[in-house]
């Protein structure tokens, strides 16, 4: 169902209510969806699912077109715009043709006017109201026929046999209906029915003749199908084509034999738009010309005889005898669409414009806009070139980019008013010149505005006409699209300007949306590239600033031995840190305690924040002290696999009250990527820590002793060991703290245990459970795990990563890590981690068998003593 139809409906249902707006006030949201669903269920809709974007609106398909259902604000007075472009982008999310929003309120003027020329529908209460009361009689009509029926079929009377109208007084009333319509583009039913009657047809569609381009258009396809955009070629592919071509009368009997066809003309060919759009099969047709003053203005088309019956002649001279009143009505339609400026040629136009408008929504980036989506944008226009700008803010610019050869120029021009695309940025309001070169005509624009003539010079091109529209996304420019010299006609009409206006504005959310994601995308790779924490916390605020067009940020790190976030704030080159407690106390402690997040349209507003958290308060020191104003605030936890890695903190939107459901999805998506960020970068910290305190340790129990409280926190292990050789007795052996004492763990250097083997065999392995006979015996056929220390202890071991600790291809010692906490066993990161500390304790340990050496030898001892 088109837009425009689809309003049609909404506004012309009765209005002798027998339900109350009171009644549909009192329906829940699930319950309102059910009796949308029925409603549009009981209208031949499909209910289609969603494509997985997260949409909470309702999603129906007609005829091939999906549009987007939302009655979200079923309950609210008044629907404001933010609502409205909500519903806009779901459309463009799921790839619809259109929109419905329904409310029992009504909707504020804003939204009433961004929806003029638009794929939008907005429903109130009032029209909501009438849709229900004639459903509601459709319901009760639908039954009647069929008892009816039945009543027929039992009766054991002879059904009485009336006599049938003259057909003169059918033509007669036919052209009554004609004359009298006052718009027979939404009543062209009434007569189709009346001739269906006549004719005793299934079907009748109309076609008019556009002859500039020699096609032939569709104006409606009679009463069953909803579809205004079949085109067709005046030629023999068809036989209404065939039929305006040779101005012949068709009666074909059987369509579907091709010896009848080639009879007529010997390439005829049946009609493409019989399937899949006429739900049933095409046997019997009549083909009208349709003549107004001796000239072709369209054509009949008349399918189909009842009670599988082939059309007569006298079928064919009734059908010729009521062509005038058919052809008047394709007149007066096209009387009609000329008043209002809907030729056929707009109507294509306007296709074009909205598959445009889905080809920007999908589009990579906005290079892809700039360069190769021009030629196409160009095209509804009629105009010789286009231009499309986007902004850049830092200088107070707008550029557009030109492949030239196998390069790409940009051209950059200032947001200033002294050009005319930098004027139309400047006022952020559209232009239409007829003359650029009339100097009257630019200075009632702008005073400052001139045309510089010298690219005109250079190329010896001239340039007359333009249209330049902004493109704005709430209030905010995006950039400008500039289309210049309209072909054969003195400038830009109005036609051109609704055009350009949905095209600015698809443009401006393309724009916009493409600009987040590029942000978001630079955020990702700032994120993967940090070398340390400041980079997040100082150096990512600005870029994520822009995504959300708030006026601050803050970034935490969560500190859990302390219990605390912090933040570093740059000033004066200098670095400082702010920490605050983890408690209800503050948003963002509340935010760490609840593990939620937060989205608070006014934090000096105490009930609000008390449905967040009894006893929740916002610190208005700051913003007393600072004379600022801290209205709206988005917080997100930080989570990696669970864990609080930080905190998330952005503050007064400034494009609009609060922020809405699109900042929400951004900050789901770069909360995750930060947490991973946090996470590697607290990993790398600790890693670089544990090099730290290897290389500085003073000898073997520093390594074999010291370290584990450094390897325990950076693997999440519940047990580490690190093992050297004692090449004398081929063994492994260790230390640990018992009390004071200090006491040796020594393993051979044989396949028969775990850490054993992995010296050996000189490889790492990774158990997921060391009881598992067969998964240890993987690592070699000898190997077991011995369970006697786990009965001694009462602690079960189950997982196990063990590292060979390797220098220039020698056995240095072996790193043994048990039990991954909260994991099965441990993960690739770990082994990835496992293998850089390993070089570093092999190292350490090569360093520290070197120095024993040299300490013995200057004594004048020998290893060997």
């Amino acid at each position: 169902m088109s837009v425009a139809t689809l309003k049609k409906i909404l506004t012309n249902h009765l209005s002798s209510p027998p339900t109350s707006l009171r009644g549909l006030r009192k329906l829940s949201l699930s319950q309102a969806e059910k009796l949308l669903q029925e409603i549009f269920t009981f209208d031949n809709y499909e209910i289609v699912p969603s494509n997985g974007t997260g949409t909470d609106a309702l999603i129906f398909s007609k005829f091939g077109e999906k549009m987007v259902v939302s009655c979200r604000n079923w309950g609210q007075d008044k629907v404001g715009l933010s609502e409205i472009k909500k519903l806009q982008e779901e459309i463009l999310s799921q790839k619809a043709d259109a929109g419905l929003l329904i409310t029992t309120g009504d909707f504020s003027e804003e939204a009433h006017s961004f929806t003029s020329n638009k794929p939008l529908v907005l429903m109130n209460g009032a029209i909501l109201v009438n849709l229900v009361i004639t459903y509601t009689k459709a319901c009760k009509s639908r039954p009647l026929a069929s008892t009816g029926q039945a009543q027929a079929h039992s009766s054991n009377k002879e059904p009485v046999t009336r006599s049938a109208p003259e057909p003169a007084s059918y033509f007669q009333e036919i052209l009554n209906q004609v004359q009298s319509a006052q718009s027979l583009r939404e009543t062209l039913s009434t007569p189709i029915n009346a001739f269906k009657k006549l004719i005793d047809c299934e079907f009748i569609a109309f076609f008019g003749l556009e002859e500039t381009e020699r096609k032939l258009y569709s104006l409606k396809l009679g009463d069953m199908i909803d579809k205004d955009d079949v085109q067709l070629d005046v030629s023999s592919d068809s036989l209404v084509g065939y039929a305006v071509a040779s101005g012949k009368f068709l009666r074909i009997e059987n369509s579907e034999d091709k010896n009848e066809l080639k009879d007529i003309f010997s390439n005829l060919c049946c009609d493409s738009w019989w399937y899949p759009t006429l739900p049933f099969k095409i046997k019997s047709v009549l083909v009208v010309p349709l003549t107004q003053n001796k000239k072709i203005i369209g054509v009949m088309e008349i399918i189909n005889k009842k009670g599988d019956k082939v059309f007569s002649e006298s079928d064919l001279k009734l059908a010729r005898q009521n062509s005038p009143a058919m052809a008047l009505a394709i007149l007066k339609i096209q009387q009609e669409d000329s008043i209002l400026g809907k030729t056929h040629r707009s109507v294509n136009h306007e296709e074009k414009v909205h598959e445009l408008a889905k080809a920007i929504h999908s589009a990579e980036n906005i290079d892809k806009i700039l360069i190769e989506k021009k030629d196409a944008i160009l095209e509804p226009f009629d105009a010789t070139l286009i231009t499309i700008y986007t902004v850049d803010r830092e200088k107070n610019e707008i550029f557009s980019k030109v492949k030239t050869g196998e390069g790409i120029n940009e051209i950059r021009v200032p947001i200033s008013p002294n050009s005319i695309a930098g004027c139309a940025a400047f006022l952020q309001k559209p232009l239409n010149i007829k003359n650029v070169y009339h100097d009257d005509e630019l200075k009632a624009i702008h005073p400052e505005l001139s045309f510089n003539n010298s690219w005109d010079e250079k190329t010896g091109f001239k340039t007359k006409s333009m249209l330049v529209y902004p493109m704005m996304y709430n209030k905010q420019l995006q950039g400008i699209l500039q289309l210049i010299n309209k072909k054969n006609t003195e400038g830009f009409g109005k036609t051109d300007e609704k055009f350009a206006q949905i095209l600015a504005d698809n443009l401006a959310l393309g724009f916009k949306t493409m600009a987040r994601e590029e942000r978001v995308r630079r955020i990702t790779q700032t994120i993967h590239s940090a070398v340390n924490l400041d980079t997040i916390l100082i150096d990512l605020k600005p870029i994520i600033l822009r995504l959300f067009e708030a006026d601050s940020i803050t970034l935490y790190a969560f500190d859990p031995a302390v219990n605390q976030i912090y933040s570093r704030v740059k000033t004066d080159n200098k670095v400082g840190e702010v920490r605050v407690p983890v408690s209800t106390e503050s948003i963002a402690g509340t935010v760490v305690t609840i593990n939620k997040p937060l989205n608070i349209k006014d934090v000096y507003d105490q009930e609000e924040l008390e449905e967040i958290y009894p006893g929740l308060t916002f610190n208005r020191s700051f913003d007393e002290k600072a004379g600022y104003r801290t209205k709206s605030m988005l917080v997100y936890p930080l989570n990696y696999e669970g864990n609080l890695q930080g905190i998330l903190q952005i503050i007064n939107k400034t494009t609009e009250d609060c922020f809405g459901e699109t900042d929400e999805k951004y900050a789901r998506m770069i909360s995750d990527t930060l947490a991973l960020g946090f996470k590697n970068i607290y990993r790398e910290e600790k890693i670089r820590a544990i090099n730290q305190a290897i290389h500085s340790a003073s000898n073997l129990d520093s390594i074999l002793i010291d370290l584990k409280n450094y390897l325990l926190d950076l693997f999440e292990a519940t047990l580490v060991t690190v093992y050297t050789v004692d090449e004398k007795t081929e063994e492994i052996f260790s230390k640990f703290k018992s009390g004071k004492m200090i006491q040796e763990i020594r393993v051979p250097i044989s396949p028969k245990t775990i850490a054993g083997a992995v010296a050996t065999l000189m490889q790492p392995a990774n158990i997921r459970n060391v009881n598992d006979p067969h998964e240890v015996s993987c690592l070699h056929p000898a190997t077991r795990y011995d369970n006697t220390w786990d009965k001694k202890s009462g602690m079960e071991l189950k997982s196990m990563l063990v590292y060979p600790l390797m220098f220039q291809g020698k056995l240095m010692g072996v790193l043994q890590l048990i039990n991954k906490k909260g994991k099965e066993m441990f993960e690739a990161m770990d082994e990835k981690n496992a293998a850089i500390v390993s070089e570093s304790l092999a190292l350490a340990l090569q360093n520290q068998k070197k120095y024993d050496q040299e300490v013995l030898s200057r004594f004048g001892f020998s290893t060997d003593e």
